[in-house]
């Protein structure tokens, strides 16, 4: 197996060591150029031109194809990376770190003005640092919320939901705006599940210092319980499986945004990020509209559905202070490249006003510098509601934590054996949750096990938090 590794490992190297020598030459070869990879968004453009031209001794291009976490380690280690990762979330950026080719920027981020310390906000910590290092800073920053297509609604004749609705009142409407019937279903949520509910309980994987799983806690019991009874009890959203059947029955395309856009659900727990998929879906519907409304013959039964939006912050548990996980999309720069200290001068610039009037015009979540939140903000669409997102998603910040992350076991890989678990509990509802949490907690434990194994630096810290080198039960 590790022969094999290494042998990917190298090809992978040479590939991306060919790929380096036959780029086309740089536009401006009097200035230096630097990289980032990131995703593709309509404001790329700007966000390079601002840049560039408040920095006119470098040239910044990016790459939407070198963005996948074991490419971006592989060519860093090979010594072609870019210099600035996107990093999209604590994880990955655990992962990076512990790779060794993203850099810690503690010391310049304070002098340079984009320090977790007083220039992000204080929710979104956890995203950037990684034993008590920062690494990166935020490209966006996002707290999902409860967003709802008020056509639906009027339809079925249910009242808006409220500000600060919680889980008890959140079924019972859900139930009220899901219509099964084929082809034209109506389903009362998407997105949803035992994420959000886990998160509002403020749920960790584990203990304070990262020694202990927690997958039988009450809060996943709670959690999963709440899931289950979603698709099986209360019957308002589709299963996994559901859902990819309705995918393939036409509309916008697969995925739970595009078919809550097309109104086959009458609400969904999503970032303020989405906006830029309902413009799209908004604009579309407005000109099948007008086509309808010119044809002479038109049938009022055929009418196209166009979005109306609305937003409250995510449901809470009844006595319980409301929670929300806080999200970021952030940049890291290249620990291994020759462009370290030009490279932090994006960092700077993503903490800038700047910058945060390109997040507000593009409706890309909310900036990283909280000073700047309204920077740039536009009405936008009144029938998208876009400011009211923007006001919950401010809100739901101030309510925001981040979970624990363990130095012994990733939370992805927790999250991939909860996701083993969760694909059971769909695929047969009689499977008691307890039975399913307690495989979680036993799967990684072994993987968590497995890691100290591996690792005597690892196992060494284990022991001197724990006084033993094996895995402590819950």
């Amino acid at each position: 197996m590790k022969t094999l590794i290494g042998s990917i490992f190298l090809a992978l190297s040479g590939l991306s060591v060919i790929a380096l020598l036959t780029q086309p030459k740089p536009p401006h070869p009097e200035k230096l150029g630097i990289t980032r990879t990131t995703d593709f968004h309509p404001r790329r453009s700007v966000e390079l031109a601002k840049f560039n031209a408040a920095n006119p001794e470098l040239w910044l291009t990016i790459d939407t194809s070198g963005n996948q976490l074991q490419k971006i380690i592989v060519q860093s280690s090979s010594g072609v990376g870019a210099d600035l990762f996107d990093v999209y979330n604590g994880s990955q950026l655990q992962t990076l770190a512990e790779a060794g080719v993203i850099s810690d920027v503690t010391p310049e981020a304070k002098e340079l003005g984009f320090s977790v310390d007083g220039d992000t906000w204080p929710a979104v910590r956890g995203e950037l640092s990684d034993q008590g290092k920062q690494y990166s800073y935020p490209a966006n920053v996002n707290a999902n919320i409860l967003v709802f297509n008020k056509a639906i609604f009027r339809k079925m004749g249910v009242p808006f939901p409220k500000q600060n609705i919680t889980w008890d009142e959140f079924w019972p409407m859900a139930q009220k705006l899901t219509k099964r019937d084929g082809k034209n279903s109506v389903f009362g949520v998407v997105q949803f599940g035992w994420g959000s509910i886990f998160q509002s309980l403020r749920g960790q994987y584990f203990n304070k210092d990262g020694t202990k799983l927690l997958l039988t806690s009450d809060a996943l019991k709670t959690s999963l319980q709440a899931h289950k009874d979603m698709i099986y009890k209360y019957r308002v959203s589709p299963s996994s499986l559901e859902l990819k059947a309705l995918s393939g029955q036409g509309g916008y395309g697969a995925g739970g945004i595009n078919q809550f856009a097309d109104g086959r659900f009458a609400m969904i727990g999503i970032g303020k990020w989405a906006l830029t998929n309902f413009r799209s879906a908004y604009r579309d519907q407005k000109e099948k509209l007008a086509q309808w409304e010119k044809n002479p013959s038109r049938q009022e039964s055929e009418k196209p559905m166009v979005l109306e939006l609305g937003s409250v912050m995510m449901p809470h548990f009844e006595g319980k202070p409301q929670c929300f996980k806080v999200e970021s999309r952030s940049t890291a720069v290249n620990a291994l490249g020759p462009h370290r200290k030009q490279a932090l001068q994006f960092l700077k610039f993503l903490a800038s006003k700047e910058y945060s009037e390109i997040v507000n015009g593009g409706v890309d979540a909310l900036p990283g510098n909280p000073k700047y939140v309204n920077a740039g903000l536009e009405p936008g669409e009144p029938a998208l509601s876009e400011l009211e997102m923007h006001r919950n998603t401010v809100e739901a910040l101030k309510y925001g934590y981040q979970p624990i992350r363990s130095p012994f076991l990733l939370s992805s890989d927790v999250e991939r054996v909860l996701g083993e678990q969760l694909s059971r509990l769909e695929s047969d509802p009689n499977l008691p949750v307890e039975d399913l949490l307690a495989a979680a907690q036993n799967d990684a434990q072994i993987l968590m096990q497995r890691n100290l194994d591996r690792s005597p630096k690892l196992r060494e810290s284990y022991k001197a938090l724990t006084g033993s080198e094996r895995v402590v039960a819950q």
